[in-house]
């Protein structure tokens, strides 16, 4: 018996803590900006955008991540109060190449976005 209920309080335990690292993702939107080789790239400018109320801007850390607190991005009358991300390598070779923009469509039921640059091809 000591061992079932020693057992149901590390589970308890666990869940708790797992719960509360989910929750504590959920405050923020997060872009992970990789190159084709899956290498993280950092100092790259994500830009959120509305035609309405401007934009917000992050750069990528040594991870390739870049955080946005979800309460500067969504509120609660309209759900994408951002509308698109503009990923953009703005430090020409210094993380191994000039990559190509990409611009994504923004999904309010996501918090995640994995992002891949492709190297500009040079003539």
């Amino acid at each position: 018996m000591r061992n079932f209920v020693s057992a149901c309080i590390l589970i308890a335990c666990v869940t708790a803590i797992s719960c509360n690292k989910d929750s504590d993702n959920s405050k923020y939107l997060i872009f992970k900006v990789t190159n084709k080789s899956s290498q993280p790239l950092a100092e790259i400018r994500v830009t959120l955008t509305n035609n309405e109320s401007g934009t917000e801007i992050q750069y990528t850390n040594a991870t390739g991540e870049a955080k946005f607190d979800r309460n500067r991005v969504y509120d609660d009358i309209n759900p994408i109060y951002f509308k698109t991300a503009t990923i953009e390598d703005i430090d020409g070779e210094q993380n191994g190449g000039n990559y190509l923009i990409q611009e994504i469509e923004l999904d309010d039921n996501k918090s995640l976005y994995y992002v891949t640059l492709e190297k500009m091809i040079e003539p």
